[in-house]
């Protein structure tokens, strides 16, 4: 063996040991990884809706409203649906909420239940200033009940699914997020708008429009045929409203304390106005928010709180959407100008 060999063998096993004994180098901390969201049944990430369908959808029913109708040569009166729309159960004591505009002047109310039965149904209370109406049908055959979610949970961003009965047809559900909440002062109106991209086709007006835990956030709205996002009343802005309907006690109405008539051509000309729109102020009652306002007999309201007025009926329309206690600019004609002002909406 050559002499150097040893000592190379010597110090390479040195080595060795050394490299055993060394403490293991310190690794840089990572960040945690957040967790993963939960799975539903099926492994995918989306929200389970097959669950929450079968959940509330004994609850959510279809309003059917009968208008009657004469035809020539039948002295009998006859009724057909000329109004569909959804709604849902809000107590076991037999109460439906639905739109006011779905059974509006209705003869005769019918709804379709979850299983297919058709029961009768009677109006027990109106709000037109939130167009909600409560329905009352027999207990006995009351479907469950659906509960209203906590004031201020929902969020931009939040899956929802709408319940409804499109075009009259059998039940659906649709889902989405919630795309914007828009409060009643950014929309001017006494209460504001979910916008959602769940589709709410006609038919589902007065269905509910429910959180991932089947609470009720919203009442559907049909929206126009332009909008691209669905739209719901808020639960939270009108909850006070369905209450008091529930309990059977007397809703405010927006007052102004004003008697109108039409604007007619001569007159149209005579006060220097371009159009014969508007409508003609004929008496204004004591101490109420028109006469505090300024406003006098012979003026011409030409809009309010944003919206035209081309007669006494688009005045009555546009205070239904008005709510007491809320500011608005009139704009009214007289002395041959236009002139605005601004009043209180008052209840009566």
């Amino acid at each position: 063996m050559p002499k150097g060999l040893p000592v190379l063998l010597f110090f390479l096993t040195v080595l060795v040991a050394c490299q055993k004994e060394a403490p293991p180098a310190k690794q840089a901390s990572k960040p945690p990884v957040p967790a993963a969201p939960a799975l539903n049944d099926t492994g995918s990430k989306l929200p389970a809706f097959d669950k929450l369908y079968v959940q509330a959808s004994p609850s959510v029913v279809d309003v059917r409203a009968f208008q009657p109708v004469q035809r020539p040569g039948n002295p009998r009166e006859q009724s057909r649906a000329s109004s569909l729309g959804s709604g849902f159960v809000l107590d076991q004591a037999g109460l439906v909420l639905t739109c006011a505009s779905v059974v509006e002047d209705a003869a005769r109310i019918e709804l379709q239940l979850h299983n297919g039965r058709l029961v009768p149904a009677s109006v027990y209370g109106v709000d037109p200033l939130s167009d909600l109406a409560l329905l009352r049908i027999d207990p006995a055959v009351c479907p469950p009940a659906l509960s209203p979610a906590t004031p201020g949970k929902l969020r931009q961003g939040d899956w929802v699914a709408a319940f409804g009965y499109p075009f009259g047809l059998s039940h659906s559900i649709t889902a989405g997020m919630v795309s914007a909440i828009r409060s009643p002062q950014a929309m001017g109106t006494p209460f504001g708008r979910i916008l959602t991209d769940a589709a709410i086709n006609p038919g589902y007006n007065g269905g509910p429009l429910l959180d991932l835990q089947g609470h009720v956030v919203g009442i559907n709205l049909v929206p126009p045929a332009s909008a691209s996002l669905g739209l719901a009343l808020p639960w939270a802005d009108v909850a006070h409203r369905i209450q008091a309907m529930m309990e059977g006690k007397s809703l405010p109405r927006p007052w102004l304390g004003l008697a109108c008539h039409p604007v007619d051509v001569d007159l149209a000309r005579a006060s220097g106005l371009a159009s014969s729109e508007g409508a003609l102020i004929t008496a204004v009652a004591p101490n109420s928010p028109a006469a505090e306002a300024g406003l006098k007999k012979k003026d011409i309201v030409l809009g309010i709180a944003g919206q035209p007025v081309e007669d006494p009926q688009a005045l009555i329309d546009a205070m239904k959407h008005l709510a007491p206690g809320q500011v608005v600019t009139l704009r009214f004609w007289r002395d041959r100008r236009e002139r605005t002002l601004q009043l209180t909406i008052c209840a009566q």
